[in-house]
């Protein structure tokens, strides 16, 4: 069992049980959001037969955030755990921003050549210090942001619940982010964006080159289109699909589309 300093039991974890001979499915949702956000997704799943499991991040929705003192990479010790022990080794691995990267660092550690891989709104490396590479100015904005957005989370903060985002996918991005920081920890915000640093798992993942659906808002500022436009161009197995007018939520705002998205890419993902 991989090494962690968390406790699953005190995690909100779920599994709907489901064809034994069909691809299991995981999905991971964002930063400062839970898993409600992915319900549309894990019906499209759940109603074609897969088993589907579920989680969410300290701190976030129903998960207790019990300590302060992890990164990232305990962050992805823990997914590889749960990946570890619910035989999801060559399951569909979904994840929506720092989800996706989580899941994408869960296959490269884990090697899973057989897993299936899904990024929402995601990259294979740290946007900030890809965008760096590029545009400098850029880059200082992008920071800025986040600091603005971290910084703002301990004024924003109320109480921790599992805020259903799906129900109210109808509010926009702005509002969202407000949600976002009302009912989530703020340490376990800063902690999620902190940690970031280094983060590049593309030379590993594009040795593995497993079947990859990538699915991004054109319009995202969180981790703009270029930046995506030249990941994908690394890995052969990877198609992409595109909220043409989406931000970093589209996914469940646009929640047709997606399902849309998926259902052309299905035969690929789960054969």
């Amino acid at each position: 069992m991989t090494e962690h300093p968390f406790n699953l039991a005190e995690l909100y974890i779920e599994q709907w049980p489901g064809d034994a001979e069909l691809r299991p499915v995981l999905f991971l949702h964002g930063n400062t959001q839970n898993s409600t956000c992915g319900r549309g997704v894990v019906d499209f799943f759940r109603s074609r037969g897969h088993r589907v499991v579920v989680w969410e991040l300290p701190g976030h929705g129903l998960s207790a955030m019990t300590t302060e003192r992890y990164d990232l990479a305990d962050l992805v010790a823990l997914n590889n755990a749960i990946i570890e022990q619910y035989q999801l080794t060559e399951g569909l691995l979904i994840g929506h921003s720092i989800g996706g990267m989580i899941m994408a660092s869960s296959v490269c550690q884990l090697a899973l050549s057989d897993a299936a891989l899904v990024m929402i709104g995601s990259l294979d490396q740290n946007p900030i210090e890809a965008v760096a590479r590029h545009q400098i100015e850029d880059a200082l904005y992008l920071q800025d942001s986040l600091d603005n957005y971290m910084a703002a989370g301990d004024g924003l903060f109320k109480k921790q619940r599992q805020y259903d985002y799906f129900t109210n996918r109808h509010l926009d991005d702005a509002f969202t982010e407000i949600i976002n920081r009302r009912y989530t920890q703020p340490a376990a915000n800063r902690i999620n964006l902190t940690s970031l640093h280094g983060y590049d798992v593309r030379a590993a993942l594009t040795a593995l080159a497993p079947q990859m659906l990538v699915l991004h808002g054109a319009k995202e500022e969180v981790i703009p289109k270029a930046l995506v436009d030249d990941m994908v161009k690394f890995y052969p197995n990877a198609a992409v699909e595109w909220f043409s007018d989406g931000g970093h939520n589209a996914f469940f705002q646009q929640d047709e589309r997606t399902q849309e998205f998926l259902q052309k890419h299905y035969q690929s993902l789960v054969g």
